[in-house]
This record gives structure tokens, C-alpha cells and sequence, in this order.
């Protein structure tokens, strides 16, 4: 099962609520099956293996945290482990920029972006390819 499709069947198995994400119960169910597929399980099984997997500290694996796990430690081909890292790195790092960028906009500090925001911050939504619709159509 060496295969990021084969690392997606094993996810969505192992996701009995299906969530799109993977906790520690969960995980906990399924180290047979993780083992079956040539993951080391190592004493405490469920929770070491959830502080390899889950990259971002969430308390749950996701599918990109799981895929990168399981190249790794089944040593699936170095580009297809390559390619899916780049992959989950990029995304972290476009969600860190989004965070900013909201951090910027969101003057009053409320959690939301209230019109009068958006638009103190048009030249900057221009920039990153957005535009507040424009009313009387």
C-alpha cells in the first residue's frame, strides 16, 4: 500500500466518523492496520504515533499531516514524499499569510470583517486578486 492512493484508502478507513481528520481514539482502533502496512508502532502506540503525524499540534491528523507521515515512514519514493511535503509546507504557509492579512484588515480587532474594512483595505484585496462587488446591477 506504498502509494499516496493507498495512504488515502488506510485514512478514510481509520476515519470511522468521517470528519476528514483522524484523532486519538480513532487512531488508537487501527495500529493494526498501520502495522500491517509496515509502520513501526512504538510503545504507547496511539499516542507516540499521533505526536509523529500530527504536524500542526491540532490534536487530530489530517489528510495532508497523514499522507506526509506515511511516506516517511513507509519510505514511499523520495519524490512522491518530496512532492507531498512541498504540498503540506505551502499550505501552512498560505494559511499563516491569510491569518496576517486578516490580522490587518480586521481593524477592530473583533474577529470579523465589517464592510467599512474591506473597503479601508481595497487596494490591498486588488492586489491579492479581489474585488468588493459594486452595487446597482
Amino acid at each position: 500500500m506504498a502509494t499516496v492512493a493507498g495512504y488515502d484508502a488506510l485514512f478514510r478507513k481509520i476515519d470511522d466518523d468521517d470528519s476528514g481528520s483522524i484523532d486519538i481514539s480513532e487512531l488508537g482502533k487501527h495500529l493494526d492496520d498501520l502495522s500491517a502496512c509496515g509502520v513501526f508502532i512504538p510503545p504507547f502506540g496511539a499516542i507516540a504515533l499521533m505526536k509523529d503525524f500530527d504536524l500542526d499540534d491540532s490534536g487530530t491528523i489530517s489528510l495532508h499531516e497523514f499522507r506526509a507521515a506515511m511516506c516517511y515512514m513507509c519510505n514511499t519514493s523520495k519524490e512522491a514524499a518530496e512532492a507531498e511535503d512541498f504540498r503540506f509546507e505551502l499550505f501552512k504557509e498560505m494559511r499563516k499569510k491569510s491569518a496576517l492579512l486578516f490580522a490587518a484588515m480586521d481593524t477592530d480587532n473583533d474577529g470579523t470583517l465589517e464592510l467599512t474594512e474591506l473597503m479601508r483595505h481595497e487596494a490591498l484585496m486588488k492586489k491579492w486578486g479581489m474585488e468588493l462587488p459594486r452595487g446597482g446591477a
